[in-house]
């Protein structure tokens, strides 16, 4: 094998190490993970907006 072909198999192994350390990471923790992050993230934005004004209104 040839240099190149070494430190691209180190890379793509390095990335994909990576990732499935995020997803491990996110799951201990207890985070959304997948297309539910967004979500998430933008409804508790929302509660807090919609909180936020309730307390002004009063």
């Amino acid at each position: 094998m040839q240099a190149i072909e070494i430190i691209v198999i180190i890379a793509v192994a390095l990335i994909f190490i990576a990732v499935i350390g995020s997803f491990i990471y996110k799951k201990i923790h207890h985070l959304p993970t997948g297309e539910c992050a967004d979500c998430s993230k933008r409804m508790k934005h929302a509660v807090k907006q919609m909180q936020h004004d309730l307390k002004k209104n009063k």
